[in-house]
């Protein structure tokens, strides 16, 4: 994901799809929606699929709600940063990729 971020292409995107294995946590819904940002979400070589346009956000929306519910002591606060961040990178104030470890 970092790296379709910083470079993206269908390439990287045909690369997440084929990594997903399971629909339970945060990075296979932020894999599955750059997947879903590509031209094509067929796995088969020879058959082209446009997906949705809703899926991609549909991807992200899920992968932070997932974050954000984790530890349900702290959704109000995760929930603020995620919107301050947000609002920040969309202002262009910046485009840093964090990991948070």
């Amino acid at each position: 994901v970092k790296d379709w971020l910083n470079d993206p292409s269908d390439a990287k995107c045909t690369l997440c799809g084929e990594n997903t294995e399971n629909f339970k946590d945060q990075i296979t819904w932020l894999m599955l929606a750059v997947f879903w940002s590509g031209k094509n979400i067929s796995t088969q070589k020879d058959v082209n699929v446009e997906p949705d346009p809703k899926l991609t956000g549909h991807g992200v929306s899920t992968a932070i709600i997932l974050t954000a519910t984790r530890d349900p002591r702290k959704i109000n606060d995760c929930y603020a940063l995620f919107l301050r961040d947000g609002v920040n990178r969309a202002l262009g104030l910046t485009n840093e990729v964090k990991e948070k470890t």
